[in-house]
């Protein structure tokens, strides 16, 4: 297992859509540990949840988690902040965590899982534009 953590900036904004994917490779799975979000756009405000997408979507762009231990193997796993078909939207029952923020550049949250949030082979987890956002900074660690 490897210990990796990544940095991406949400694009897509508009409520309805996914702002933020973590993607897992075919061969591995990953357990999200820590996922860190902070305004960074226009000073609004806007609500993201978290959760287990029914359909995984087509990203237009990986960006891998970089490890953390430089002699563990490399991770496969990785991020989005596009897509060339979207996520569907997380059911209720499938929805982790919600966070509505209030206007104001700075404002932030950091989710932790002390046993991991588990994303099997070939799967992903979603931040979901519940309303309209400003760009978010995301930052997760994972292990895989």
């Amino acid at each position: 297992m490897a210990i990796g953590s990544v940095f991406i900036r949400t694009q897509l904004l508009t409520a309805g859509t996914p702002g933020w994917q973590l993607v897992t490779a075919a061969t591995a799975r990953a357990s999200l540990l820590e996922l860190g979000l902070i305004t960074a756009g226009a000073a609004v405000s806007g609500a993201m949840s978290l959760g287990r997408p029914p359909t995984h979507g087509t990203p237009g762009g990986i960006e891998l988690f970089a490890r953390e231990e430089p002699s563990a193997p490399a991770c496969t796993s990785g991020v989005t902040a596009s897509w060339a078909v979207n996520p569907t939207v997380p059911p209720s029952s499938a929805t982790f965590r919600r966070w509505t923020y209030a206007a104001g550049i700075g404002n932030g949250i950091i989710w932790t899982f002390p046993r991991g949030l588990v994303v099997p082979v070939s799967a992903s987890l979603v931040l979901w534009n519940v309303q309209a956002n400003t760009n978010i900074e995301v930052n997760a660690v994972v292990d895989e």
